[in-house]
């Protein structure tokens, strides 16, 4: 929904933010901007973009002072959902109220049009913006995230930090059918091009949700009793996807063949957003997780 198709004479109603789904909430509309809302639950309070919402329901018998809730209530206030987001950072929040892209944790910064967030399972993940449909602020657990020695890649829009995935194993999305896992090898035509063992994906970066250097589900704190016993393995299937990767350079010129699993990319925009501070370079380790296909992707085997 556009900020014209949600009513500033909604606030104080009692409503349900969609029908249905990990994102649908009951509670009361505290605040409405230009492109996002604020609704509270009584047991949170959750920010909704709002060209993501598909239906609001109101319930019209019960009404309630919002007055009385602004003076009961501590929320965040801005003009828009990127500034609202800059006053988030360096709080523990939860991206998305559930489903596969759902992930607790540090809003270390901003770009343009992302946000990177330090979680326990993936370490730093970085969202882009547009797909974001919630955000929600959260009272910081007892095991903490350490912020120590953690750091952002520099990159001033989302696009922009695939540079420095280059020859690097990332993470695409977190869960479900479009997750992937790989190294980097290229950006063409547009596309990513990841290299998996000896599956090769093209990737429209519109419908990158999330991405992360190194294996889903390595973040630090599963790690620490981990990394002597995998060190040696990891270090064999990096070079194995390695090797596949230069053996795709040496025949990239000569015949190849391609599984065509959805050949329809759409060339999509979006508004500029305003700059947010960045931090310098951090790498992770480099790992490997064999499994996973994405369906918008050309899969390459060589012959």
């Amino acid at each position: 929904m556009t900020r014209e198709m949600i009513s500033s004479s909604l606030i104080g109603q009692n409503v349900t933010i969609y029908r249905g789904g990990p994102e649908s909430k009951s509670g009361v509309i505290l605040d409405v901007q230009k492109d996002y809302l604020a609704l509270y639950t009584q047991q949170e309070i959750v920010y909704y973009q709002s060209e993501h919402i598909q239906s609001i329901t109101v319930n019209t018998k019960e009404n309630l002072s919002v007055q009385d809730l602004k003076n009961e209530v501590n929320y965040k206030k801005a003009s828009d959902f990127l500034s609202l987001l800059s006053t988030l950072i360096n709080q523990e929040v939860k991206i998305y109220q559930g489903g596969p892209e759902s992930r607790q944790g540090i809003l270390l910064s901003l770009g343009d049009d992302y946000a990177a967030i330090l979680t326990r399972e993936d370490g730093v993940i970085y969202y882009n913006l547009f797909h974001v449909k919630s955000i929600e602020l959260k009272e910081s657990k007892d095991d903490n995230i350490s912020k120590q020695n953690e750091h952002c890649y520099p990159a001033k829009t989302f696009k922009s930090l695939f540079k420095f995935f280059n020859h690097k194993w990332v993470s695409i999305n977190r869960n479900g059918p479009e997750a992937v896992e790989g190294i980097l090898v290229e950006n063409s035509n547009g596309l990513l091009t990841i290299i998996h063992h000896e599956e090769l994906y093209k990737i429209d970066p519109f419908h990158v949700k999330s991405i992360s250097v190194g294996e889903r589900g390595a973040g630090k704190g599963n790690q620490k009793q981990e990394n002597n016993n995998e060190s040696s393995s990891s270090s064999a299937n990096f070079e194995e996807s390695s090797s596949s990767s230069s053996r795709y350079k040496e025949s990239s010129s000569s015949s190849s063949s391609f599984s065509i699993y959805d050949d329809e990319y759409l060339s999509r925009s979006r508004g500029t957003r305003v700059s947010s501070s960045t931090d310098s370079y951090h790498s992770y380790r480099q790992s490997v997780q064999s499994e996973t296909v994405i369906s918008r992707s050309y899969i390459w085997k060589p012959r």
